[in-house]
């Protein structure tokens, strides 16, 4: 009889019939032959194989004495096994086991409880059983089963079939030297890594290497989470979520045509820059973050509704990306569209006349439902003006009476309205119109212009109602510098992160392009 201590220790049989109590603490029970009791007494204990020159068989759901190929041997309060070099089959019982394999082509099957369960090197066989486990295959070509609750595969090397079974099951291949590459949605085989072959069944979610990777979800809840490096998630159907172990304040998110890009601050930005694609939440060490598709976050930043607004309508363009073919950078251009009945009005209007764009504040008091102006852009108010009306109603507020009348009065006053568009149109389109082209702008609409302008034929408010209208049309075609500046403009306002109060024809700030230049 060998009995230990309620210290960790390591107790070995004899030749011939060995009983072995561990007592308490973390005990390891190796056997040596002949027909063995294994009592580990209280704490986490071990019967430990790895000198035996056979492969073992055990059962620790089995009460009194049973073959396992070293002798006819009995277990009492053993949690773990610890496995030999061979063909090893392994059982655990309703409890928490931790069962080793070791070398050879295991069998193990954990059944009940959270097991830690590890097949070693060989092409093991492995099921959880019910409970949240803990599965790796070692080296080789592995079949792991989670069976029921919510488990944690751990990929290696190898061919592997990675098969969850009920519940949200996961995997890592922290193993990895190169980036992964996981689709979820794939049926078969697929390589993961330089000589990482998987094959997935019920696994929803996945954790990402040290390196760039791109792990793709399916129509399922998936929760990938990418790690270090630069990596693309696409978390396709299903409601989706990310991880990072950064604070919400540690992160820049932004909005792009080809999905969020989520740029780690911290220094050395240990988990890089990302694209993440088709997933709901972002779960931060600070608190989480919807995520969407992004559209009522794009149609609040261009078109500035309130959150309801934006919502209605962001749902609007969501149905359209799922089920009416329309593309993100579509939605885009989409909501781009519709700021030029609002937002459009204000950042082009002020653009011409002042020289800038307004300020945020500005674009808000002007625009926002949600702000102190109760006539603002969005207004019940402006309903009733037709585009043009709208262009046309601002430029005269600006350029006759407001904060862009000495500039407009200065540049356009002691010219007549002939020489006035010609030299309006450049600014707005880019190229000085012909004279039979300002003569078709202007022949037929004087009287039009003067009647807004209120000052007569050649007054100040005529000049400005004129620009007006110029700018509607431009914004109408979508042509010229001055709309397509105000159309990069926009974009970049998708995410929030655009600067405002700034003159967006000046190429430094990177919206204004030659090549949009139009007319002559």
């Amino acid at each position: 009889m060998l009995t230990g201590t309620d210290l960790n220790e390591s107790i070995e049989g004899l030749l011939g019939n060995d009983r072995m109590y561990g007592m308490g603490g973390v005990d390891q029970l190796w056997g040596a032959g002949g027909d063995d009791l294994y009592d580990g007494g209280d704490g986490l204990d071990y019967a430990q194989f790895y000198k035996s020159n056979i492969g073992i068989r055990v059962d620790l759901a089995i009460k009194g004495g049973q073959d396992t190929n070293e002798g006819r041997d009995s277990f009492v309060s053993i949690e773990g096994i610890l496995g030999s070099p061979y063909n090893d089959v392994f059982k655990g019982d309703d409890g928490a086991n931790e069962i080793q394999g070791a070398g050879g082509d295991d069998v193990i099957d954990g059944r009940g409880g959270a097991d830690f369960l590890t097949g070693g090197d060989g092409a093991d066989e492995i099921r959880g059983g019910d409970g949240d486990d803990s599965i790796s295959g070692g080296v080789g070509n592995d079949r792991l089963y989670g069976d029921a609750g919510d488990d944690q595969f751990w990929g290696d090397f190898g061919v592997d079939l990675y098969d969850g079974g009920a519940g949200s099951d996961s995997i890592e291949f922290s193993v990895s030297t190169a980036g992964l590459y996981v689709d979820l949605a794939l049926v078969g085989r697929q390589e993961v890594a330089p000589s990482i072959f998987a094959t997935f069944v019920s696994v929803e979610n996945v954790q990402g290497s040290r390196f760039n990777d791109t792990l793709l979800g399916d129509a399922q809840d998936n929760s990938l989470r990418g790690e270090r490096g630069d990596d693309l998630i696409d978390g396709r159907g299903g409601y989706d979520s990310i991880a990072t172990s950064a604070r919400l304040d540690q992160l820049k998110i932004q909005w792009t045509p080809d999905g969020w890009k989520i740029t780690d601050l911290r220094e050395g930005s240990p988990e890089g820059v990302d694209l993440v694609r088709n997933v709901e939440s972002l779960i931060a060490n600070s608190g989480s973050r919807y995520l969407g598709d992004g559209m009522p976050l794009i149609v609040g930043n261009i078109l500035r509704l309130d959150a309801e607004r934006a919502m209605n309508y962001g749902a609007e363009l969501t149905f359209e990306l799922t089920y009416g073919g329309l593309t993100p950078l579509g939605a885009l251009n989409e909501a781009i569209k519709t700021a030029g009945a609002t937002t459009s009005v204000a950042s082009l209007s002020y653009q011409f006349f002042t020289g800038k764009i307004p300020g945020q504040a500005g674009i808000d008091y002007l625009v926002s439902p949600a702000g102190p102006n109760a006539n603002n852009l969005n207004s019940a108010y402006y309903q009733s003006f037709n585009l043009e009306n709208r262009y046309i109603n601002f430029a005269v507020n600006l350029g006759k009476i407001g904060e862009g009348n000495a500039k407009f009065t200065a540049d356009y006053g002691g010219l007549s309205l002939f020489e006035a568009t010609r030299k309006a149109y450049a600014a707005i389109f880019g190229g000085a119109p012909t004279d039979t082209k300002v003569h078709a702008l202007i022949d037929t609409r004087a009287d039009y212009f003067a009647s807004y302008g209120g000052d007569g034929a050649t007054g100040i408010g005529t000049k400005a109602a004129m620009v007006g209208w110029l700018l509607a049309e431009a914004q109408k075609a979508d042509v010229g510098v001055m709309a397509k500046s105000n159309d990069a403009w926009l974009a970049d306002l998708a995410d929030g992160d655009a600067p405002f109060a700034i003159n967006i024809l000046d190429p430094a700030g990177g919206y204004y392009k030659a090549d949009s230049i139009f007319g002559g």
